[in-house]
């Protein structure tokens, strides 16, 4: 299963390695010909936009023709050429027993990419064909040879890497060669008195041998970010890089999401750690500060309690002293009065009499006086001491005052009827 989801994931994802147009053309020069003094230039373009394609269609050109010279030559060729080719890049490839075997067939091993030992890992092979026609003119001392070509054969070469620059753009080295079969028109001159004359005329016919028709030491300018060594892999490779990068990179994601996971799982735990003890501190705060209102509410319920206590006192001081006043300023009067009725009572001449027949009626009166005030001092002592709400207090004043008035009264009854009798008497 998970080789089958893999596939198709390569499959549905295998332009990841694809070329843009610009990645698929290079520039080709041979400097064979140059030093030979034959300008050429060459373009070749893959056919297909992937890595891992082999396949490439050129064209060069070439020419010189018709030079001109100031000094008498010996030696002078002309050469024009238009070539096209059809190469395949290849690799050498590690035979390892079971994914790489070594071939069995002749063919096979004739064109075989598979080596026993890999000596040159980053070089890249090609072969492939060529057609090509052009036209050529060589005069060798006093001999000569002019005429037209037609040609077709093999090709074969080895590229290596040399540079690549910071634009993305590479530069290789091309070393190869070209054989095929050539047939030519050709015409023959001979010089006759500084001029060439012509001693054969021209006739097609086909060289009956191969013959090498080019050598190449050139080099290779490659466009785009695809060196020589990224592309024209083996498909194989191709995939197995990509999987060692599909597996990397899934790999690197479960990595991080496992990294994440640990750092978020720690983080959650520091994060419920601290508000636990946020919230413990948070409550212990909250419960203290209610403590606290409690205590200043208690406290002040406490004074406010007192402060009413002290006035309730106050105001029972108050009363209690008014009271009093109340009751001193009868007792002076029913004391005042007993004396103002007493000596209205009894005649000037009998007075002395009445102190000397009846001393126990003043001492009588004198009792009832002490005895009336020690009651008043009494009822004062029981109200400071008692401890009554605050409606009783108002009341026993006035009970006090029926019972002082009415023992003051009896006395003054009894004076009058012991003054009546002892006036009698």
């Amino acid at each position: 299963m998970p080789i089958g989801a893999r596939a198709q994931v390569f499959e549905t994802r295998a332009r990841i390695d694809t070329l843009k147009w610009n990645e698929r053309i290079s520039l080709h020069t041979n400097a064979v010909d140059w030093a030979l003094l034959i300008p050429n230039i060459g373009v070749e373009y893959d056919i297909r936009s992937t890595n891992w394609n082999r396949w490439a269609v050129g064209m060069s050109a070439k020419t010189k023709w018709r030079t001109n010279s100031r000094f008498k030559q010996r030696l002078f060729y002309n050469v024009s050429e238009v070539r096209f080719e059809f190469r395949k890049y290849w690799r050498t490839r590690q035979i390892d027993g079971r994914e790489v075997t070594k071939h069995t067939s002749f063919i096979d091993k004739l064109f075989s990419c598979r080596r026993t030992v890999v000596k040159h890992p980053h070089t890249t092979y090609y072969r492939g064909v060529y057609a090509s026609a052009g036209d050529y003119s060589f005069l060798v001392d006093r001999k000569g040879r002019q005429g037209k070509f037609v040609s077709g054969g093999v090709t074969y070469g080895a590229m290596y890497p040399m540079y690549v620059f910071k634009s993305g753009n590479s530069l290789d080295l091309d070393l190869g060669i070209s054989v095929g079969l050539v047939a030519t028109n050709m015409e023959k001159f001979r010089l006759v008195d500084d001029c060439y004359e012509r001693t054969q005329p021209g006739k097609w016919k086909i060289v009956p041998f191969p013959m090498p028709t080019e050598a190449r030491v050139g080099l290779v300018y490659r466009l785009g970010k695809y060196p020589i060594n990224k592309k024209y892999r083996w498909r194989y490779d191709v995939d197995m890089r990509y999987r060692e990068r599909y597996d990397s990179i899934r790999y690197e994601i479960e990595a991080r999401r496992q990294e994440r996971h640990i750092t978020d799982s720690i983080t959650n735990k520091i994060y419920n750690d601290f508000w636990l003890e946020y919230d413990k501190e948070a409550k212990l705060n909250l419960n203290n500060a209610r403590i606290a209102a409690e205590k200043q509410k208690a406290e002040a319920a406490k004074l406010k309690a007192a402060e009413k206590l002290r006035l309730e006192e106050e105001a029972k001081a108050a009363k209690q002293k008014a009271l009093e006043e109340k009751n001193k300023a009868a007792t002076t009067d029913s004391i005042g009065a007993m004396k103002t009725d007493s000596i209205s009572a009894t005649p000037i001449d009998s007075t002395e009499v009445q102190q000397v027949d009846n001393p126990t009626d003043s001492i009588s009166n004198a009792n009832n006086a002490e005895a009336e005030t020690e009651s008043v001092d009494n009822t004062t002592k029981q109200e400071e001491h008692t401890e009554q709400p605050s409606e009783q207090p108002a009341e026993q004043p006035a009970e006090s005052i029926e019972q002082q008035t009415e023992q003051t009264a009896e006395p003054k009854e009894n004076s009058e009827e012991e003054k009546e009798e002892n006036n009698e008497q």
